[in-house]
């Protein structure tokens, strides 16, 4: 293993989630990652969403998410950048698992799942039992 591939090793994959005022602040934060050598996958298309609660007094926000892959000391420099970035009101970085990050690169279209009916078996009537053979039985139960 060349040192090349020892190093695209050593990356993680995260996902970036952010609240901006701005739409146009989302190109800001690509810049950011640049800076950083954060490898950016495909940008999620930007919402303005209403806020449960105000966030510097704003009641809506722009959120968008990225999946990126960087080493861990550069998602540090990209977290302290974003924190004092005044344009970013929220934003959080997840590690991805393993299995996600290969379930999603090899996304192919699966088969269906077919299920076979059962039919319930026919409902059975309950037996019937005669009062003596009652009576009998609650008092084998009382003695």
């Amino acid at each position: 293993m060349d040192t090349n591939q020892k190093q695209e090793a050593d990356k993680k994959s995260y996902e970036l989630s952010f609240l901006v005022q701005k739409e146009e602040a989302a190109a800001d934060i690509l810049r950011l990652m640049g800076q950083h050598s954060v490898e950016a996958g495909p940008i999620s298309p930007i919402k303005k969403i209403s806020l449960a609660y105000k966030i510097k007094h704003l009641d809506s926000a722009n959120f968008g998410f990225v999946h990126v892959s960087a080493y861990p000391s550069d998602i540090k420099l990209l977290e302290h950048d974003l924190s004092t970035n005044a344009e970013v009101l929220r934003f959080l970085i997840i590690s991805l698992p393993k299995r996600q990050i290969m379930s999603e690169q090899s996304r192919s279209p699966r088969k269906p799942i077919i299920r076979k009916t059962v039919r319930p078996a026919a409902p059975s009537e309950p037996k019937t039992l005669s009062n003596e053979i009652l009576e009998q039985k609650i008092e084998e139960i009382l003695k």
